[in-house]
């Protein structure tokens, strides 16, 4: 069960606690309700049932008791008052009589009226008889004086048995209000400890979960903010923090997979800007070579009278350097086209990871959507506790009408007040939990918009690392369109050496013709210090773009160096 809870998600937890203080409360008013309604009937039989009846009987008994008192003061000295006295005694006998006999509800109450009536009846049917008797002066007889008191006597005693009979009745609804109303305390107290013991458990493992989860979640998110991305991000469920667990775990992988590769490329290339930088310089030296030998050969054609043979040496000389010229170029040609292949892969791989940076961007952008969708639930869960609270003051509104119903009773609502005064206690104790729901929501909350705020830290110092890979990426296009250019200068180059060594053949044909040969040789010269000028200037570019090359590659390599990876 703890493991339920620990990987079932908030919101459904929190939608179980406002499920089951619904329940409780609807449980609640249904006992009470169906409670009250038992106390009111109770009320209700014992004010038709038996106060009424009772009522009926003391007013029979008086009334007959004064039928008899005066009955036995005319049989004495008869008197016209108080024989209509007993007339109208009589009367009000035989009304409330009526009355009791159309609400008698029990067999006993039946048989009890029935007697009483058959012997009333006899009793003033035998009044009826001796009145003439009396108001002519004339006395009871002894048979008759001796059946007034006898049916006086069983009058009395049925009257005594029907109010004992009332009372036990009375004292029957009163014992069943009181066995009522301690079944329904009872019932209240254990269904309020069960709520407590619930709510309480659910409550405070949805504390513990958040607690847990925040501050494992905020602790590793400080790590990578500092450029920890060795971080492992452990998770076993499926609630909201462990969906941004996931998704911030994988955000992590694929950052240090792509900057594990960047830092690959970075040194690839600086290898390869190394051995440009160095054909560069090799480059340059041989130009230097070539001016030497245009000097040298200036010198011969100038020096004609030196002899055939010095011009034969330093054209075999020419011949070697040129032939050097030519090898050199040409090595140099093959590795600006590798520098230059090997920058478009790099160009390629410095796109790729600019787009990996913006999936992770992209990635930690719905990170943020899922923590600002966790804020709106926790929003709808403030809605349940004010529904909550709306319930807990109808049910206390309801708590007040029935205490002011049971004050109208009297001393018989006593224990209807009683049961209405727990229920308006158990609606302020629902409220109450209530509250602490919404401070438990509010703190969640807190959490999450701090969640929120280092988040945004994190999408910001990823955002700077993407600016400075659009600077290392537009720094590459620079330095392969410099390739590009040096290219066709290069080709260039192999051309004039290849008619450098078109003229070298022209001269030894035309050794023999000394002043023809000096002019086209000195002519040669001319181009061919141009172009090793040319060749000169290229190299300088080639050897300060591959420097160039090698800074920002170390620079990009020192700042991913910053960050720790997986």
């Amino acid at each position: 069960m703890f493991k339920f809870f620990k990987k079932a998600r908030i919101s459904t937890m929190v939608v179980l606690i406002a499920f089951l203080s619904i329940i409780f409360t609807v449980t609640i008013g249904g006992l009470a309700i169906r409670n009250m309604d038992k106390l009111n009937d109770n009320l209700g039989n014992m004010y038709k049932g038996d106060l009424q009846t009772t009522y009926y009987v003391s007013q029979i008994r008086a009334n007959f008791l004064n039928v008899r008192l005066t009955a036995t003061s005319v049989s004495s000295k008869f008197n016209e008052q108080d024989n209509s006295a007993i007339k109208t005694y009589d009367k009000i006998v035989q009304d409330n009589l009526a009355l009791y006999e159309k609400n008698a509800t029990n067999g006993q109450e039946v048989n009890n009226a029935a007697a009483f009536k058959k012997d009333y009846t006899e009793y003033i049917s035998l009044w009826n008889k001796n009145e003439d008797n009396l108001r002519a002066g004339g006395k009871l007889s002894s048979s008759d004086a001796s059946r007034f008191g006898q049916l006086g006597d069983e009058i009395a005693s049925i009257l005594e048995n029907t109010m004992e009979l009332h009372q036990k009745v009375a004292s029957n609804v009163y014992d069943q209000s009181n066995l009522l109303y301690s079944g329904s305390y009872t019932t209240f107290c254990i269904i309020l400890i069960i709520i407590f013991i619930i709510l309480s458990s659910i409550s405070l493992l949805i504390i513990h979960n958040i607690r847990t989860a925040s501050k494992d979640m905020i602790e590793k998110i400080e790590k990578v903010a500092l450029g920890d991305f060795t971080v492992d991000i452990t998770y076993d469920g499926d609630n909201e923090f462990d969906i941004i667990k996931r998704s911030l775990n994988k955000m992590l992988t694929d950052i240090s997979e792509t900057l594990k590769g960047f830092v690959d490329h970075s040194k690839t290339i600086n290898v390869q800007t190394e051995s440009l930088s160095a054909v560069a310089e090799e480059m340059s030296a041989t130009t230097s070579d070539i001016t030497t030998s245009i000097t040298e050969i200036a010198s011969s054609t100038n020096d004609q009278a030196s002899g055939l043979s010095d011009i034969d040496r330093s054209i075999n000389k020419f011949n070697e350097d040129l032939n050097s010229i030519l090898a050199s170029i040409g090595e140099v040609d093959n590795n600006s086209r590798e520098v230059v292949v090997l920058a478009n892969e790099s160009n390629d791989s410095m796109n790729g990871m600019v787009s990996s940076i913006n999936k992770v961007s992209t990635s930690l952008a719905n990170f943020i959507s899922k923590l600002s969708s966790l804020g709106d639930n926790i929003e709808h869960i403030n809605e349940i506790t004010g529904l909550i609270n709306a319930i807990a003051d109808q049910t206390n509104l309801l708590a007040l009408n029935a205490a002011i119903e049971a004050a109208r009773a009297g001393e018989a609502g006593k224990g209807f007040a009683v049961v209405a005064e727990e229920i308006r206690k158990l609606a302020e104790q629902s409220k109450k939990s209530s509250g602490e729901i919404n401070l438990i929501v509010n703190s969640v909350s807190s959490d999450t918009k701090n969640l929120i705020s280092s988040s945004d830290v994190m999408s910001s110092e990823l955002s700077n690392q993407l600016t400075g890979i659009n600077a290392s990426a537009d720094s590459f296009k620079k330095i392969l369109e410099e390739i590009n250019n040096v290219i066709p200068q290069i080709e260039s180059i192999a051309k004039s050496a290849e008619n450098v060594k078109a003229e070298k053949n022209a001269i030894v044909s035309s050794i023999g013709e000394s002043t023809s040969a000096a002019e086209e040789i000195a002519s040669s010269s001319e181009v061919i210090a141009a172009s090793s000028e040319e060749i000169n200037a290229s190299s300088e570019e080639i050897a300060a773009a591959a420097q160039t090359l090698s800074s920002m590659t170390k620079g990009m390599v020192e700042a991913v160096n910053k960050f720790r990876l997986k």
